[in-house]
């Protein structure tokens, strides 16, 4: 609403702005003398006003679009709700942001160098090329679709969401439990292997300098040093995920910064540094054939795959972020297809800046350092020039493998909260910023584990972080192949749409992601042995293996649960009044709170912690009103029942937790009973004769609200009869305290009828309109709805004298509309029929007469 009022505002001040526009044009056009100095400040004036209204005018531009993205959120939200996924996390990062996640977990550059030497190995300079150019036709393509798929469901957890969202709903179930292990694995160990490369840029200086330390993996000394520093490096990299998310945007934006300069140094530096040294390869370079891998030369040739489609596998990171992303089903799916386009692009002159800036493949593939890509810069540079541009990369694969946890942490924290991982419970808690902060910490000690497979062998290490790449692929592919099949996409309604080319790009994704699968899945190197065998397709088999048993194991109403807020009305009596329906939801709940500011039960809280079978905390008027958002939080997390005295709607108090429940993206459930509005019905007197319910609250020396008495009247003017509902003070700090700034609580207190009729005769007094006075029959209630209710009638003046007893008291003013039957029927509850029976023929005279 603010939004929108400072648009009215801003358009008020233009139409008043025009008129004094008009106006001063109509005098200027009656004055036919005036000399050009005037007609200078006119046109000064004119010049300054026209100004004012396009800077105007700038402004409703920038309200409008803040309106308009708050309404795309509220429709991301409500998306996700009708997928039975429920928004817990923050949208924080725009469509920069989002996209930075995608440019910097892909990071183009340092991904060609990491492959550079082993991509020649297969297929040569000439395979190298044209591989990475069929490539990025191919994920880009493949990232259109995913893009696609991102727009229609923008969420976190993104490809296994999808895939079971676009599966037959008997399988949608075991389809997603298979995808989100794909997805997890993979990014995980994307993780290890990033923040490992970093490792290696820097202990390849040892070679670079000659310091008599062995560098080879074949030595334990090293792999020793090799793990240390690469969990020294990942632990900074997680620190920076413990940011906040309006803090960390910015170590996005600096990523994406970082990225771009060491392309831009390479561009420049390294040609200049070449052609000082050894030279630059002439164009027949580039058509040089090589085979490495002892495969056949077609086959040779397609292994070359295995290097270059891996270097843009990882776009779907914007994906994993889209719940945080503002505007999602558009920025995400944009951020999804940008940074796949933008890496591919950039990606293509990196690959033919090292080939023509290479050394002869023969001295390349001498080159022994942990990364070989450092002493090419050494052979380009020199020792002491080279060293800025390394620090550029490490400082590159730090800051990519911050956003690959970034990405892995969300994905991780997706599935756990919708029952897929082990620990989901842990796991899926977010702070009280709305970030997953346990899921970083997951992802810290998985990789830290994986991490720690280099002690035992380099090989193993390798051959575990290469195989991640398949489950990747294969769930592109699967993806694109449910959506084929898939009756819902036909009807698909997408900000980013591919539109007719859809089911075209699907066909090519699933026919690329195929041949990639295959090549990822076969031999790297011929003859087979043991030590050349490829392990990702075991690996593959492991991990599905793995999502079975999770799927088999974890109950079918527990994957993507929708946590609930509950309200359950207790009734009036005891513990013995609750409805079945409430009592199985108080059985089920994670936490039970019992609100009693509004009300008060008859019976203790152990009583119902009995009953119940479980533990009930006191949510005092703090609690529901002041800190209200703790429960609401935990709500996100887990199924919440706040049990309400009567019916949980009775007060305005809970209709406001609903509101900002649904504000939150927090699905609600409520469970009605008896409450006092109802429940009065037993006096004898007529429901439908009531008119407005009004509250009397204690009066303070310098505080006495007299709205109430203008309510009365204007019931007694209507013959309307009045529930008066009396004050109740429990666990309330003292107004002296509040003001010193230090809460003391004061004891307990209720409203006794006595006490309400000295307030409501005081009223009388000062206001002398004569709705009521000593005389006027009225009817005292107390604990309505229990076994030791209690119901008096008579005068104001004989209520007064009455002890009704514990809380809760109520009392009932008549109105004229009233029948002789419910006179008969409230006649036995008359302090002295005698007075009684007098009051009203002197009050309802007509009724006396029948």
């Amino acid at each position: 609403m603010n939004v929108i009022s400072q648009i009215i505002t801003v358009e008020k001040f233009i139409m008043f702005s025009s008129c004094i526009e008009e106006e001063s044009n109509n005098k200027h056009a009656d004055k036919y003398d005036v000399n050009q100095d005037e007609k200078q400040l006119v046109d000064s004036f004119e010049f300054v006003n026209s100004l004012c209204l396009y800077w105007i005018l700038g402004i409703i531009c920038i309200k409008k679009v803040e309106l308009f993205l708050c309404f795309e959120n509220y429709v991301n939200i409500r998306k996700l709700q009708e997928a039975r996924y429920k928004q817990s996390l923050h949208r924080t990062y725009k469509f920069f942001d989002n996209f930075s996640s995608g440019f910097v977990a892909l990071y183009f550059i340092g991904a060609v160098r990491v492959v550079f030497t082993t991509g020649l190995l297969a297929g040569g300079p000439q395979a190298f090329w044209i591989s990475y150019f069929v490539s990025c036709l191919g994920m880009f393509i493949t990232a259109a679709v995913m893009a696609e798929s991102c727009s229609a469901l923008p969420v976190s957890g993104s490809l296994y969401l999808w895939a079971s969202h676009y599966s037959s709903p008997k399988y949608s179930r075991l389809v997603g439990f298979i995808v989100a292990w794909w997805s997890v694995s993979a990014w995980t160990t994307f993780v290890a292997g990033n923040i490992q490369s970093a490792a290696n840029f820097l202990l390849s200086e040892l070679a670079v300098f000659h310091v008599d330390f062995p560098t080879s993996t074949n030595f334990f000394k090293f792999r020793v040093v090799q793990w240390l520093l690469s969990e020294v490096l990942l632990a900074l990299s997680v620190s920076f995920n413990y940011l906040k998310s309006h803090l960390f945007k910015y170590v996005l934006r600096a990523s994406c910064m970082v990225i771009i300069l060491d392309f831009f140094l390479n561009i420049v530096w390294l040609p200049i540094g070449v052609s000082k040294t050894y030279g630059f390869q002439d164009k027949n370079f580039l058509m040089k054939t090589y085979n490495g891998t002892g495969a056949v030369p077609v086959w040779n040739w397609c292994l070359s795959f295995l290097s270059t489609a891996s270097l843009i596998v990882g776009f779907d990171a914007p994906g994993h972020i889209a719940e945080e992303t503002e505007n999602a089903s558009l920025n995400a799916a944009r951020g999804v297809f940008t940074s796949a386009l933008l890496s591919g692009l950039l990606g293509l002159p990196s690959v033919f800046l090292f080939l023509f800036c290479s050394p002869s493949l023969n001295n390349l593939f001498a080159l022994d350092a942990p990364q070989p890509f450092v002493q090419f810069y050494v052979l380009a540079l020199g020792k002491k020039k080279h060293i800025f541009l390394n620090i550029v990369a490490v400082l590159g694969h730090l800051l990519n493998t911050t956003v690959a946890i970034l990405a892995s942490s969300r994905l991780a924290y997706a599935i756990a909260r919708d029952g897929v991982l082990f620990l989901s419970g842990w796991v899926s808690k977010v702070d009280i910023q709305r970030q997953p902060k346990n899921s970083v910490t997951l992802i810290w000690i998985v990789s830290s584990i994986i991490l720690c497979t280099i002690l035992f062998s380099q090989v193993a290490f390798t051959s575990f972080i290469s195989a991640m790449t398949l489950p990747t692929v294969s769930a592109y592919g699967l993806i694109a192949f449910l959506r084929l099949l898939s009756k819902t996409d036909k009807n698909l309604q997408v900000k980013w749409s591919l539109g007719r080319l859809s089911k075209l790009f699907q066909v090519i994704t699933l026919i690329w992601c195929t041949f990639v699968v295959v090549v990822l899945s076969s031999p790297c190197q011929f003859p087979l042995s043991g030590l050349t065998f490829n392990y990702a397709p075991v690996m593959l088999i492991i991990i599905t293996c793995c999502a079975l048993l999770m799927w088999r194991v974890t109950p079918e109403n527990s994957w993507l649960k929708v946590t609930m807020l509950y309200l359950v009305g207790l009734g009036l009596g005891d513990e013995k009044d609750i409805s079945v329906k409430g009592l199985e939801i108080i059985r089920q709940c994670y936490k039970v709170y019992l609100e009693e500011y509004t009300s008060l039960l008859n019976v203790d809280k152990e009583k119902l912690e009995e009953f119940y079978g479980r533990s009930v905390i006191i949510a005092n008027r703090e609690t529901v009103e002041h800190d209200s958002d703790i429960l609401l939080r935990e709500a996100y997390e887990a199924d919440i029942v706040l049990l309400v005295v009567g019916d949980p709607l009775s007060a305005t108090t809970h209709l406001d937790i609903l509101l900002r429940a649904r504000q939150k993206g927090i699905s609600t459930q409520i469970v009605y009973n008896a409450s006092i509005t109802n429940a009065i019905g037993v006096v004898g007197l007529q429901l439908y004769n009531f008119g407005q319910i009004v509250s009397l609250v204690f009066f303070t020396e310098t505080w006495k609200p007299d709205s109430i008495y203008f309510r009365i009247k204007e019931n007694r003017d209507l013959g309307l009869h009045t529930l008066i509902l009396l004050d109740l003070h429990v666990n309330e700090p003292s107004f002296e305290s509040l003001i010193r700034g230090k809460k003391n609580y004061e004891s307990p207190r209720y409203m006794t009828i006595s006490h309400a009729i000295g307030q409501m005769l005081e009223l009388e007094l000062l206001h002398n309109k004569k709705v009521y006075n000593e005389s006027t029959l009225a009817i005292g209630v107390a604990r309505i709805g229990s076994f030791s209710e209690k119901i008096v009638v008579g005068s104001l003046k004989q209520l007064a004298t009455v002890d009704f007893g514990p809380p809760l008291h109520s009392l009932i003013l008549f109105g004229h509309r009233i029948h002789i039957l419910e006179i008969e029927y409230i006649r036995a509850y008359a302090l002295d029929t005698e007075v009684f029976d007098a009051l009203v023929q002197q009050q309802f005279p007509s009724i006396s007469k029948i």
